[in-house]
This record gives C-alpha cells, structure tokens and sequence, in this order.
C-alpha cells in the first residue's frame, strides 16, 4: 500500500512539472463506470478516481482532461483565472485553491466590513457573547447603584419615598384603607351618602376635595425679549404714565366684572324671590297645585299619564302617538297671538295652553309643568311631541310596574326611575320643511317602527340609531341600547322561569357620562303600599323641573340631577321604546348654536353649574340636620 501511494505521488509530482497528464492507455468508453469518492489531504477534500479493477490492485492517477471537475467548481473563478486551469489544483486540493496571502486579505477585508457594518461600543460590549454578558452585568449593577443612591437621598431629605419605589405592602395597605373606607360609605343609606362622602374624600384624597378652594397663583409677568420677570415697581418707576394708565384699565375691568356678577346675583335672586316660577328653592314650600286624587292610587288602578308640550307647528304627530298610547295624553300647547287650540285627535288627549310672552324664549319647563299639575294617574311620562311611542307603551309600562312591586323587599327600591330607549328615524337627506317631514309618515305607515322587531329589521338597515348618537353620544349611551336589543332585559337570567316572572328588569348601576339624560317614567301621585309616607297624599312624589331653564339646552338634564340627588335607583323598560320623527330644527335651537348673536348658550351654561351647587347646599344641608 505504501508503494502505491509513492508512486501515486511521484506521477503527479511529474506530471505536473512538465503542465502535461500522460496518458495510460485508458478508454473513456461510457461503459467505463467511474466511481467518485473522497479523502482528506492537508486539510483539504481531494476527490480521486478509484478504476474498476482490471489487472493491478494500484490506483492510477488520471489525467487533467480525464477527472471530471466536481459541479460545485465548474464555474467558479477566483482571481481573474480559471480554478480548474491547473491540475495541482484539481487533482490535490479538489477545488479553489486560496492561498496564504489571499487568506489574509479575505480576513482584512472581513474586519473592515465589520467596522462599517458595527459601531465601536457593538465591538467592544457586543461582539461576542462574554462581552455581551459582561455588559449586561455592569448596566444591572450600575442601575442598582442609582436606584439604592437615589431612595437613600429621597430618604434622608423628605422622608417620602418615590412614588415607583413604594414597596408592594405599601400600596397593599393603602388599597385595603380605601376599599374598606368605600363600603363602609355604601353601607349607610341613601340619605346620608353625601355628606360621608365628602368625609371620606377628606381622609384619602384632600387635595382632590379642595381642588377649587385654593386661588390659582398669578404668573409673573414675564419681559419678552429678556425673558425674565419683570419686577412691578421697577417698571412703575421706569415708566409711571404708562403704570397709571395700566392700573386705571385693571380697575375699570375690575368693575364691570362686579357689576356683570352683581347683576347676575340680582337676576337669580330675583328669580327665586319670584312666586311666579317655580325653583328648586321654593318648589316643596309652595301650595300643592296638582291634580292627584286626596286617597292613594290603588296597584290595580296603575297607569302612566304622558305630558307633552309643544307649539301648534307640530300638533299633527300626535295623531300617530293616539293610535299607539291609550293611556291619558296632557299636550300643552304654545300659543302665540291670535293662536286657536285644535280640536284633541282622540279622547283620551288633553289640551292645554299657556300664551307666549314677548322678549321671552320657550318656557318648556314652565309648560311641563302645567302639565304635571294636571295628572291624576300614578306614574307620568314627559316626552317631546317629535317623540312617538312604540304600540301599547302604556300597557308594557303598567305590566313592568306591578311586577316590580310584587317583588320582595330586598330587591324593591323606593325610588325608582324607569327607563325609556330612545331611537331616531334617520334620513338620507334631512327635511328642509315640516310639510316635507310630514309626507314620510303619509307615505309609508311603516315609517316609525310600531314593535321591537320592527325597530331591529330599522337599526341592521342603518334607517334607525339610538337618539342623538351621532352629535351627543353621551345622552342616552348609559341605556346600553345594543344589548338592550338583543333582549338583555332582566337582571337574572333563569330559564325555567317565564320570561319576567318575578325577574327584576335591568338596572343601571352607574352612569357612564354626567350628560345622561333619557326620558324616564317617575312615580307621580302616591300610591297604597308603597314606601313614600307624605304627609299630604296630594303632593306628588317626584319633584317638578326648574322654570328657571327654559328655551333649549340643561332644562331635561337638570331634572335628571335632581332625581340622582334624591337617591333615585334607575331601570330599564323591557320591550317598549320610543323613537324621534325627524324634523326642521327650531327657531330656538338655532338661537342656541348661534352664541354670537344670542346669549341663551351661555345663559344656560352659567345657570346649570349654579343649580347643582344649590344642590349641594340644599340637600347637605337636610342630611346635616
């Protein structure tokens, strides 16, 4: 074996001397299978040729054109020469051959790829994997080092901890104290969650409480070229015509600001002085002026009287709500001069008027509450006339009421405020006329849905959308109305049982926005057996609106407030709906989004923030004594 390899070596160390391959007589027939394999040589693969045996055991070495070049190099050029040109190259090494120097400069172009490609803190911190841990360590211990500084520091200087290095058990604690702090408040009744409320405020969060108590700091007037303050009394000396002119300015501002307040003091005094507007100050001290019978109202004799108010522009809706509410219909009626009340479209409607004043803007709550004096009926329901009930409204209600008062006590409350879903009729294009938005409802008396599947069939085809969504989202949003029409109704779900047989109906525990504002159903004149003990069985339960608002704008909202004051628990009628038949907006309204030429906006928008204080005042006062 040995001399074989000598002679192997020795006939290629020749052949390659004088650049020709002798040829051993050896036929390149296709016959002639050649089998390829491989073996290692200085490192290198060399492929070889192994002949089938003929004559001698030895392997004879090949010439150039005789060895088939391997696929991997066929075409493969290194240096501006062809790898396979040479035979040491072929025969020996099996391939390209590199050499020392080409190694070397492969390595040099290698390492300036990777100084462009890397930066040196890569190089240095991340290059491999024990520089990546090294670093690693050193961030984490430097970012130990700062934090223990830092809570040393915050320590020894105020005693407080920063608020991200409180300890777990810390911010544990504090939550447990407020959590027990809040159902200790639920615990107490209704009457007296207000004030506990504040009490509790106090204890956890004072500076919350006392937000508006405290006067905003003035800023330092502030020189704008140097950009530093400027010091008053510096710029009186430098300048004292221009100071005394400025401080003659400051108290001419200073006085029409006082006189502007006085003369809304004086104004909203006068307002509550007045008998001929009922307020929320005077509204309990003055004579009962309601239509309620002198004995309570029996369950049996349950039903709900729907007040309305409007101006004789609109009366011919109320022909479609008399084909869909048999209940008691109160319509007060706005009557400018000369103006005559039609005749009632049905028996069970009643009108009322109330003339108009000059200089004066719609006095809605003062009719809704003309209205309200002349119920008799259990319960009330105050809509607006475009509002037009679903069929048999008043016979869901009265349903839903009794078997609300046949539950048990522990699921009754004694204030209760029914909800009503409110949708709209959409349009394609809005009704510029009322003769243009009265043909819809001739044309098609399908126009206003009369059932719940009527309305479902109206909302999947985008001709209906809960009541002003699209400008005030806030408005009815707390109505849940997308659950409320896939039949979520009920508080409990219990198959076995019939629907709402003893089931208490959805109830809305919280408000999602202070905006909230639904038309709800509110238990009117007193009732045999219910938790309301009067004095005077004459006097209504729920609590009239505020005269004071009037046109457009707060005057539903207020109304609203007041019943949450009052401790109100809100529900959500079944079944039952109301829906807005589209309109022209009224002159009124217009006169409210015109706040530049018209100032009922900002009148109403300065008297409902002064409303709830009064709110606040009154009933925190009644709960102190």
């Amino acid at each position: 074996m040995s001399s074989s390899w000598e002679g192997l070596t020795s006939r290629s160390r020749k052949s390659t001397s004088h650049n020709t391959a002798p040829d051993h007589g050896r036929n390149d027939h296709p016959d002639d299978t050649h089998k390829k394999s491989s073996s290692f040589f200085m490192g290198r693969r060399i492929p070889f040729v192994t002949r089938r045996k003929e004559k001698s055991e030895s392997v004879l070495p090949l010439t150039t054109a005789q060895i088939a070049r391997p696929k991997k190099y066929q075409s493969s050029k290194r240096n501006g020469m062809d790898a396979g040109a040479s035979p040491c190259n072929v025969f020996l090494l099996g391939g390209n051959h590199y050499s020392h120097k080409d190694k070397q400069a492969r390595a040099y172009r290698h390492q300036r790829r990777m100084r462009r490609k890397h930066s040196l803190w890569y190089r240095v911190c991340c290059s491999s994997t024990p520089r990546q841990i090294i670093s690693a360590i050193c961030i984490l211990g430097f970012l130990y080092h700062w934090i223990v500084s830092r809570t040393k520091r915050s320590s020894e200087g105020n005693g407080v901890l920063l608020p991200v290095l409180r300890s777990v058990a810390v911010l544990r604690s504090e939550t447990v104290h407020i959590v027990e702090k809040i159902q200790l408040m639920e615990a107490y009744p209704n009457s007296q969650q207000n004030v506990r409320k504040r009490e509790i405020w106090q204890e956890i969060v004072p500076p919350f409480l006392h937000r508006n108590d405290v006067p905003k700091k003035q800023k330092p007037s502030v020189d704008s070229k140097n950009k530093a303050p400027v010091d008053s009394k510096n710029k009186a000396e430098k300048d004292p015509v221009q100071s005394h002119a400025n401080k003659s300015h400051e108290r001419t501002k200073h006085a029409e600001k006082r006189e502007r307040r006085e003369m809304k003091s004086q104004n909203i005094t006068a307002a509550l002085e007045s008998k001929d507007l009922r307020t929320l100050q005077n509204m309990d001290t003055l004579e009962v002026t309601s239509s309620c019978p002198s004995e309570p109202v029996s369950i049996d004799a349950t039903s709900t009287t729907l007040v309305v108010q409007a101006s004789l522009d609109r009366l011919w809706i109320l022909k479609e709500t008399c084909r869909r509410w048999s209940d008691p219909i109160v319509v007060v009626v706005y009557l400018e001069e000369n103006g005559v009340l039609p005749d009632a479209p049905c028996p069970q409607l009643r009108f009322l008027s109330h003339p108009s004043a000059t200089g004066t803007h719609y006095p809605i709550n003062v009719m809704r509450n003309i209205g309200l004096d002349a119920v008799t009926t259990s319960h009330i329901l105050v809509l607006d006339i475009d509002f037009i009930p679903s069929t048999d409204l008043n016979i869901i209600i009265q349903d839903t009421i009794r078997s609300q008062m046949s539950l048990p006590e522990s699921q009754k409350s004694a204030k209760e405020a029914i909800v009503v879903p409110a949708f709209e009729r959409t349009l394609a294009e809005p009704c510029k006329t009322m003769d243009e938005c009265k043909s819809h409802m001739e044309k098609d008396p399908q126009f206003i849905p009369r059932s719940i599947e009527g309305l479902r069939g109206c909302v999947s085809a985008k001709d209906c959308i809960v009541f002003q969504s699209d400008v005030n989202w806030d408005g009815h949003a707390s109505t849940n109305s997308k659950a409320w029409l896939k039949g979520d109704w009920y508080e409990e779900a219990d198959k076995s049982k019939g629907e709402g047989d003893n089931l208490p109906i959805k109830e809305i525990k919280c408000f999602d926005s202070i905006r909230y504002e639904p038309y709800v159903v509110l238990p009117w004149c007193p009732m045999k057996g219910s938790n309301e003990q009067l004095s005077n069985p004459r006097r209504p339960i729920a609590p009239y609106f505020d005269e004071r608002f009037h046109g457009y704008g707060k005057n539903k909202i207020q109304h609203v407030s007041h019943l949450r004051f009052l401790g109100y628990s809100w529900r959500i009628l079944p079944r039952g709906f109301v829906l807005h038949h589209p309109h022209p907006p009224s002159t009124t309204k217009r006169e409210w989004e015109n706040d530049k030429e018209f100032r009922l906006h900002k009148e109403m928008d300065a008297l409902y923030p002064q409303f709830l204080y009064d709110l606040v005042e009154k009933y925190n006062k009644g709960h102190d004594a």
